[in-house]
Order: structure tokens, then sequence, then C-alpha cells
């Protein structure tokens, strides 16, 4: 897999070393990272799956590399639905903000302020969790990968 010297997710240690030493780290699964989304933590357990190698479109992949790749997100998808029941997952491929192929799977809950609309389409609360937060969550998730 190639990388990319001017790539954020390319570089950055979370990716680019192997271990959990990373809080927020949840798995290093087939061909990606999994990881929790700091951002997006009033939606607890939302997490980003990240391609390893640097490609910014998952049709640019070979066909077996796209299936390893979704079978990765079903994977994580799953994970995120038994250790989190009752939610609705949202997912989201985007990459115009960090072109680097990455899975967002943003969890969703009834009670959230406005569980019919986008998270982008109504503000929430930010919240900042601690790494021993992150690191508790990530252990719940990867007791059901």
């Amino acid at each position: 897999m190639t990388t990319d010297a001017n790539c954020f997710m390319c570089q950055d240690p979370i990716f680019a070393e192997k271990g959990s030493q990373y809080p927020r780290k949840i798995a290093e699964l087939d061909v990606s990272t999994a990881i929790m989304n700091k951002d997006w933590q009033f939606f607890r357990g939302s997490a980003i799956l990240v391609y390893k190698g640097h490609v910014t479109e998952l049709h640019q992949l070979p066909p077996e590399e796209q299936h390893r790749y979704v079978d990765d997100a079903s994977r994580l998808a799953l994970a995120l639905e038994k250790t989190f029941p009752e939610i609705k997952l949202n997912h989201g491929l985007f990459g115009n903000t960090v072109p680097h192929l990455h899975w967002h799977m943003v969890i969703r809950r009834a009670t959230d302020p406005e569980p019919k609309k986008t998270i982008w389409e109504s503000e929430f609360p930010k919240l900042e969790p601690s790494d021993e937060d992150f690191k508790s969550i990530a252990a719940e998730i990867r007791q059901n990968l």
C-alpha cells in the first residue's frame, strides 16, 4: 500500500503505527484502522474507518481491495451495533475535507436532539471525552469485533 507524504491521514501516528497505545484507536483491521471520532462523541461511539493506503475514492481500489475494505466496514458496523443496542448507524464516505479514503460511522439514537436530521443540519453539544473515556469506549467496541 502506498502512502502520501502530504496526507494527514497517511502521516498521523494513530494510523501509521501498529499497536493500541492511542486512546481513540479501536483496532487495526484487514486493510484499515478503526478509531473513535474525537469531534462527534455527543453521538457516543461514533467511529472512523481509515484505509491503510493512500487513495481518495473507494472505486479507485482494485475490486478485491474494495471487498476487503467493505468487509472491514461491515465488521466495525456490526461491532458498533452489538456494543450500542437500539441505535441507527449513519454511514458516510465523503473525503472533500480530508482527501483520503475514510468511512464515518455516526451512531444515532432516538434520544438525539433531532434524530431525523443529519448531524450537520443542527447544533449538538461538543463533548471532549478524556483519554480514559476513549479507552473505555474503544475497549467495549473491540470486544464485539
